[in-house]
């Protein structure tokens, strides 16, 4: 069976975006907990949302986050 790699990744990365408007940089382990997904899918998300160019990830002394690029 084929999946659309959009129908897989774009809804969850819709999740993720809103979350992180919402709420400003997070980690993704409290993304994954204010959206309700699995850590699996929020990576997928962050991913699919990186290689557009709509995150900016942050590294700093209390790990990594990540931000939505206005």
């Amino acid at each position: 069976m084929h999946m659309d790699a959009e129908e897989l990744f774009g809804k969850a990365a819709e999740k993720v975006r809103d979350v992180l408007k919402e709420n400003g940089p997070l980690p993704a382990f409290k993304i994954s907990r204010l959206t309700g997904m699995p850590a699996n899918d929020v990576s997928g998300a962050l991913g699919w949302l990186a290689h557009q160019g709509k995150i900016e990830v942050l590294d700093d002394d209390k790990g990594i986050f990540f931000k939505i690029v206005e």
